[in-house]
This record gives C-alpha cells, structure tokens and sequence, in this order.
C-alpha cells in the first residue's frame, strides 16, 4: 500500500525517520481546521455597557471557536476560554448556535474600554 499524504518535520529532522513530535504537520493527523477569521471593535461605556456582535458563519451546525480580545489597545491578547471570566471588568462570553459565532461584551468597570476581539470560527462542530 502507498503511503499518501503530505509531512513536514521540524528545522533539522528528516522528514523519512521524524516521530510525531518532531513534525511539524502530518495530513495523517486530524488538525484544526479554519473557516473563517476577523475581528470587531466595541467601545463600551463603565457600568454596564455592552453590545453583541453576531457573525454569520453559513454552517448547519454549531461550529467550534476560538476568540481573543484585547482592551485599550494594551498589546495584550487574552484568549477567552472559560465563560464568565471578567479581564479588567469586561466580560465576553461567547458562543456558537447554527447560524452566527455569538460575541457578547459587557463592561462592568468603572471606565469606557475599547475592546478589539479576533475570532476563528472552526471547519468543524464544537463539542
């Protein structure tokens, strides 16, 4: 049987005798696959301003995600992966349904924020 596919190790491993740790991808092997990126912008108000974006993803499905958001222009990226954690008073709990990538932003601080989030909305469903 042919051996098909595609493999790239990492910098000075050969590819023909690299173990699966010292590849850098393997086809063989189920990765991450991205459907669609981007980023909003929001500028919430102290004490409770929010908005939420919905972003059309035309999948029949509930699909997988990953979202950043950063405040303030900081330089900071925080990955939001448990719901309900507040970053400096902002609270982003985001979700998927079958038709949008849901991004709600509340701002319970005492000071506006201007939040930027970066979303990926993965090929495949979420758990």
């Amino acid at each position: 049987m042919t051996d098909l596919g595609i493999k790239f190790s990492k910098p000075g491993y050969d590819i023909k005798t690299a173990t699966i740790a010292n590849q850098g991808f393997n086809s063989e092997k189920n990765s991450i696959k991205i459907a669609l990126t981007g980023t909003v912008t929001s500028t919430l108000a102290s004490g409770g301003g929010a908005e939420t974006h919905n972003i059309d993803h035309n999948f029949d499905f509930a699909p997988g995600f990953l979202v950043w958001f950063e405040i303030d222009g900081n330089g900071i990226w925080y990955f939001m992966h448990t719901p309900g954690v507040n970053i400096d008073y902002v609270n982003c709990d985001p979700y998927s349904d079958t038709t949008h990538l849901v991004i709600p932003l509340v701002n319970n601080g005492v000071s506006q924020h201007i939040i930027v989030v970066y979303y990926a909305i993965l090929a495949d469903r979420g758990v």
